[in-house]
């Protein structure tokens, strides 16, 4: 498989930390399409895609490159990964999945990877062609079987898929926390509590490791939560505005219009698209 990141020990890192590793997966949708026509917005969407063809024919344009689809191989899009789809031929069977990665998965972005299928995925396949729906609407009826194909996949891609862990383990206690509710008001100085550090230590040393300041890295998770809820949910905006840790509707639609480049609303609407891909 093409990837960047790559699974380092540390020997200063907590060992209990080194022999765990603690996975969170959200799956927001398994379907298996027929492609007759394959168009993907070039919006950035904040979860992960996995794609299996039962025949060659559509490809993905990604950083200069074109990767093919096709039998014998998954396709791994991480989030926020923007790229263009060519479609040559109808292809029968497009097993498809969204699913959100938490914890140190969230700081993959922008990879595309292609990973040769296991053995054991095939009887997986098969059974999922036969029983997921097609794009007639959004959902997952398959829930256990899509996570194993999930799980087939990341493990045949070995450690070249793992993220990268915080060394530090002050800083992995207040990540921790933002995971835990990217909502709360967090202060700079409560999540310097959270890591034992002082406020300006624990913003500098934050800088260090993400190129970001706390606030910033927080906005992102609360934004990242937002694009979720408006595109898998049917919760009202003022609801994920709060929810997500903006004082009202109105901040909201201004911070989000800001980064995102659209109002939620709008956001809603175009992203729901991304059912159908």
């Amino acid at each position: 498989m093409d990837a960047t990141h790559k699974y380092v020990s540390d020997p200063n890192m907590d060992p209990r930390h080194a022999l765990t590793f603690p996975l969170q997966i959200d799956l927001l949708c398994g379907l298996a399409p027929t492609l007759n026509r394959w168009v993907v917005p070039r919006a950035s969407m904040p979860y992960w895609r996995l794609w299996v063809n039962d025949r060659a024919g559509a490809s993905v344009l990604w950083q200069g490159r074109e990767i093919e689809l096709g039998p014998g191989q998954g396709v791994v899009v991480a989030p926020h990964t923007r790229f263009e789809a060519r479609l040559r031929r109808r292809i029968p069977s497009h097993v498809y999945a969204h699913f959100v990665l938490g914890g140190e998965w969230r700081r993959i972005h922008d990879e595309v990877w292609t990973v040769p299928l296991p053995a054991e995925a095939r009887p997986l396949l098969a059974t999922l062609r036969a029983s997921l729906p097609d794009d007639s609407g959004p959902g997952v009826t398959e829930p256990w079987l899509t996570l194993a194909l999930i799980a087939a996949v990341f493990a045949a891609a070995g450690p070249a898929a793992r993220p990268k862990p915080v060394p530090d383990a002050r800083l992995r206690r207040a990540l921790a926390e933002i995971e835990r509710d990217p909502g709360r008001a967090w202060s700079n100085a409560a999540l310097a509590h959270t890591a034992s550090l002082s406020e300006g230590g624990f913003a500098r040393l934050f800088r260090q490791q993400f190129g970001v300041t706390p606030q910033a890295f927080l906005l992102q998770r609360r934004l990242e939560a937002a694009r979720l809820a408006l595109q898998h949910g049917d919760e009202k905006i003022e609801a994920i505005a709060a929810r997500c840790g903006f004082c009202d509707r109105s901040y909201f639609t201004t911070v989000f219009s800001q980064e995102v480049g659209l109002a939620p609303a709008a956001y809603r609407r175009r992203a729901r698209l991304e059912y159908k891909q």
